[in-house]
Parts: C-alpha cells; structure tokens; sequence
C-alpha cells in the first residue's frame, strides 16, 4: 500500500500556494483533481481518528473512499505543510483528522468539490 506522506514546503512555496488559492493554477494538468485546503489554528493538533481508503476523483475534486464504510469524504488538506497534488486516483491514503459536515470558516473549496459533507479534515498523512 503507498502512504501519502506530507511534507515540508518552503515559506515562499507556501506563500504562492496561498496566492493561488483554491484555482490551483491553471499550468496543472487537466486531469489533475482539485482538492480544499484550511489553515489550521494549531499545525499538527485535532482529532485521531484515522480515515483509510482509496484516492477517488468525483467530478474533478479529490475524493477518498473509506476501506471500511465505503463512504466517500472530500478531505480538507492543511496548508502550508501538505502536497496533496500529488495524488492520483487509485492511490491508498491513511489521513489522520476527523469528519465533519462543513468545511471550516476560512476554507478553500473549489468549485468542483461538494458543498455538503461528508468532508475530512486532514490532520496528518500517515
């Protein structure tokens, strides 16, 4: 199974990524899916609960489906300090965080992404 893995960006990649907002630039290719984004209060602080399942691709926004329950969750991603463009379809994901039916206030969600839940706010990759 292949772990997501988070991992450092630079303070000046965090602020283009910031800059580009929820558009994610339109040099990425189109097949690429979209995904949300929060900045979190506390980086690294939130709930355990661990989500496992397959990277899914429902109307162009990154999708996880539960190995478990087989409901599908539009996780939110904490910014700076997460690539989750590098994702794929198919892929097998481990996210540490917690379900929620609303994104939180200040959340970057784009267009293609559901405005109702089931969402998972990403803590952490395993």
């Amino acid at each position: 199974m292949r772990l997501f893995v988070l991992r450092k960006i630079s303070v000046v990649g965090a602020v283009a990524l910031a800059m580009a907002g929820c558009s994610q630039s339109a040099k990425q290719p189109a097949d690429t899916p979209r995904f949300a984004q929060y900045e979190p209060e506390e980086p690294g602080a939130g709930d355990s609960a661990l989500l496992k399942g397959s990277a899914v691709v429902v109307d162009g926004c990154l999708a996880v489906e539960d190995a478990s329950s087989g409901t599908t969750y539009t996780p939110i991603f904490p910014v700076p300090g997460s690539e989750p463009a590098s994702i794929r379809a198919g892929d097998e994901l481990t996210l540490r965080g917690g379900a929620a039916e609303r994104p939180p206030a200040g959340a970057q969600v784009p267009d293609q992404c559901p405005s109702s839940g089931p969402f998972w706010l990403v803590v952490a990759a395993d």
